[in-house]
């Protein structure tokens, strides 16, 4: 994890996650988690997922996205901090 990112657990396999905007482009490279997840986006703006050989996608508060395991993906730096929930499956 980078100095730009936080992590608090409530339960084993749920956390949130904080993504400061201060991080550079390359923290926010293409990845690969080792299990499925349900990310709930609580605050940001300008904020995208994209997942390889897709188009980005905007995501906003309210937002709910499912990202299988091994899938290859990244997010795309918006303008002003990104805090989401993250229920891993």
């Amino acid at each position: 994890m980078s100095e730009h990112t936080t992590r608090n657990y409530i339960t084993e396999t749920c956390f949130v996650k904080e993504f400061l905007v201060k991080g550079t482009d390359t923290e926010y490279s293409y990845h690969k988690d080792p299990t499925s997840r349900i990310m709930k986006v609580l605050e940001g703006e300008g904020w995208c997922i994209k997942f390889k050989n897709r188009e980005a996608k905007q995501i906003r508060p309210g937002s709910v996205i499912h990202i299988s395991k091994q899938v290859i993906h990244k997010l795309i730096k918006g303008t002003s901090k990104l805090k989401v929930q993250v229920l891993e499956l």
